[in-house]
């Protein structure tokens, strides 16, 4: 949880379920996308 509230906010701003559940995706989405960016690529030599 640590890593999700820190870079987007510890609350949600949109009131209603439906746009809360975007949001949500959303920060997932962005989360995802950091992590992917950071993991390192790994290559078969042999």
């Amino acid at each position: 949880m640590y890593r999700l509230k820190v870079p987007t906010g510890r609350n949600l701003a949109a009131r209603t379920v439906g746009a809360q559940a975007t949001e949500v995706a959303i920060r997932a989405g962005v989360l995802n996308r950091m992590t992917s960016l950071a993991r390192p690529q790994s290559v078969r030599i042999a």
